[in-house]
């Protein structure tokens, strides 16, 4: 496995440090299940909008991450 952060990974830590400062803004859930990711993405906050996106790799599934208010 390589320990090197793919830039989907990185760009997905970025986010979560920014957003840290306002508790409560979002809730991110990764599911790993049947050799795939899922990654849903929510903002109770802000009128409950989502987002979701799925892939083979971490780094795919956030890369197809899309709001689903769009």
């Amino acid at each position: 496995m390589d320990d090197e952060l793919s830039a989907a990974e990185r760009q997905m830590i970025e986010i979560l440090r920014e957003w840290a400062g306002d508790p409560g803004t979002y809730r991110l859930t990764i599911e790993y299940t049947n050799g795939g990711y899922e990654i849903e993405f929510s903002m109770p906050n802000r009128g409950g909008r989502a987002a979701r996106g799925v892939g083979r790799t971490l780094s795919e599934a956030w890369g197809n991450v899309a709001p689903s208010w769009a």
